[in-house]
């Protein structure tokens, strides 16, 4: 080995500190995509030659809380619960960053975490909703996109479903069922996603909600899905999730009703905790 001093690229103790544009123009991806690239967590990696279809791999945008919806939601830390920092390199070559740039490493506030990853839940789900397979018929999910980039709690709550479905099959599922489903959607700490899973690894807050549970203690990540589960179970619709997809659409499903009646074909399958309305009824 050379005892030579050797240029070598360091992180700044406090995170990476390029402005967002700038890293997308140098990597043509965003941090966190370079991160899960190369430390996926929990997320198995696809296999070479592995081509994933274009609409199951596009990722969803990360939604920012502002004005009301910056509302904490969560209270973690009073109970002795927190995340740990990301490694950081304390290098004596680190040079300072530029006044004003942007730090874009990742919040150490649980609660604040753990709320803006709840709000990205909800607007994920809509934003990876499937379509038909025929281009030229129209979306199962009648919402806009920048309706689907706003949703809140409220849009869980209508249990008409014609407000916001063009067609849908759903079933009045059991407690259990939805603890499932909830499983699904936040995985035990440990659990490695399959390469073939379809939604759940483009959505952003799998990926933050991967990073909370390969950062955080057993305990502290077993609180959180406590809290959600008791969220998620309030809410009066959600998808129908399995191990290996966010959204069913078998065109045959023992259990599930159609809407509107007498549709055909696949559509989206939905768990609901009470009967659901649709049109005028």
């Amino acid at each position: 080995m050379l005892d030579v001093e050797v240029p070598r690229m360091r992180v700044h103790p406090t995170g990476i500190y390029l402005s967002k544009s700038a890293f997308r123009y140098f990597f043509e991806a965003t941090e966190e995509d370079v991160r899960y690239t190369y430390n996926p967590q929990g997320i198995a990696p696809r296999g070479p030659g592995v081509r994933p279809a274009h609409n199951r791999s596009i990722r969803t945008p990360t939604f920012v809380a502002t004005g009301d919806t910056n509302e904490v939601l969560f209270d973690f830390a009073s109970r002795g619960h927190f995340l740990p920092p990301p490694v950081e390199d304390d290098g004596s070559d680190v040079e300072e960053p530029e006044e004003g740039v942007a730090n874009l490493s990742i919040s150490g506030d649980i609660n604040s975490t753990v709320t803006q990853m709840w709000g990205q839940f909800l607007i994920d789900i809509v934003l990876k909703s499937p379509g038909p397979k025929r281009n030229a018929e129209p979306p199962y999910l009648t919402l806009t996109f920048p309706e689907r980039q706003a949703v809140k709690e409220d849009l869980y709550m209508n249990l008409r479903l014609s407000d916001m479905w063009r067609m849908c099959r759903w079933k009045i599922a059991t407690v259990q069922e939805r603890l499932t489903a909830f499983g699904h959607l936040f995985p035990i700490k440990g659990h490695q996603t399959p390469a073939s899973a379809q939604n759940y690894t483009q959505c952003t807050y799998y990926r933050t909600w991967k990073d909370i549970c390969n950062r955080a203690d057993e305990n502290t990540v077993n609180a959180i899905r406590q809290q959600l589960q008791k969220k998620v179970l309030k809410l009066n619709w959600i998808p129908y999730a399995c191990s290996d997809k966010m959204w069913t659409t078998k065109q045959r499903n023992t259990g599930f009703e159609r809407f509107p009646e007498g549709a055909d074909g696949p559509a989206p399958h939905i768990l609901c905790r009470a009967k659901p309305l649709w049109g005028n009824e």
